[in-house]
């Protein structure tokens, strides 16, 4: 199986494409699917889920979320395999 673990949206700061053409785009490439690993949101989590199950691809929730130390940016934490839960607070974001 081959998946993209790193793949960022235009729900987050650095990413153009919406969750949907990233799995396109993956499949299209010949890999199985990817990891939506936006930055500090999961805003595209549903939208993935939809279109991972429509066209048969892998999908793997994940987060890049951003670390404070001191009340300064310092660096961020990469995480996959979240489970998903409702009204979540970072769904809300």
């Amino acid at each position: 199986m081959k998946i993209d673990l790193h793949c960022h949206s235009y729900y987050s700061d650095d990413g153009i494409s919406s969750p949907e053409k990233l799995i396109k785009m993956a499949l299209k490439k010949g890999l199985d699917g990817i990891a939506l690993t936006d930055h500090d949101t999961t805003k595209g989590w549903k939208e993935a889920a939809e279109v991972a199950k429509k066209l048969n691809a892998v999908l793997i929730w994940g987060e890049e979320i951003k670390i404070k130390k001191r009340g300064k940016n310092s660096w961020r934490n990469f995480g996959i395999f979240f489970e998903k839960r409702n009204k979540s607070e970072r769904e809300k974001r």
